[in-house]
């Protein structure tokens, strides 16, 4: 996306950050920072409950801070409009899904979100670990017939310095190799 305005997507108007961990933390921040509606679905543990104590002691705001050779840098605060334990709440709503997720996370958060995926959504997985075989296994090649997989590569380097509240990003990436499924619609895209 050039220029850098949610308003010149098209298509894409809603995101969900499936996870809470280092990057869900960081673009939790940043969507929202740049317009985009953004909401959080944190299955595991206590996250979810973590995430909202923390960003309400803030205002509602996550915080990222971006060292400063990235674009952005310094502090960049964004509210996520909900964060939910309960798929229900978020990923009906999403035409966009980041899955920023350790391998081992992949089965039991696809199984969580399936009931609720719809026909057109993009999942957007950072890394590697396997996912599409995952998705296969337990989405199953009809609902995969209707929804979007696309893998990015690599994850920004961040580390969380205080959960629920602020994410220290050291280096993100300024290219990212990605599949060829999706046109500008992509989150590699929104970093620019």
């Amino acid at each position: 996306m050039a220029g850098g305005s949610a308003s010149s997507l098209s298509t894409t108007k809603k995101i969900c950050i499936a996870g809470g961990g280092n990057a869900a933390h960081a673009l939790a921040a940043l969507l929202p920072h740049k317009g985009y509606e953004t909401s959080m679905f944190c299955p595991f543990r206590d996250q979810a409950e973590q995430i909202r104590e923390g960003i309400a002691e803030q205002d509602g705001y996550m915080i990222a801070n971006f060292a400063s050779h990235n674009t952005p840098l310094g502090i960049v605060k964004g509210k996520p409009t909900v964060v939910s334990k309960d798929a229900k709440d978020v990923i009906s709503d999403a035409d966009v899904i980041i899955m920023p997720l350790p391998s081992f996370a992949y089965p039991s958060t696809i199984e969580g979100i399936k009931p609720y995926l719809k026909e057109g959504q993009i999942i957007v997985t950072p890394g590697q670990g396997g996912f599409d075989w995952f998705a296969k296994d337990i989405l199953g090649e009809e609902l995969l017939n209707k929804i979007t997989i696309c893998g990015i590569m690599p994850m920004p380097f961040n580390w969380i310095e205080t959960f629920g509240k602020l994410v220290n990003v050291q280096e993100l990436k300024k290219k990212y190799s990605k599949c060829n499924a999706i046109e500008e619609t992509t989150w590699m895209y929104w970093f620019s």
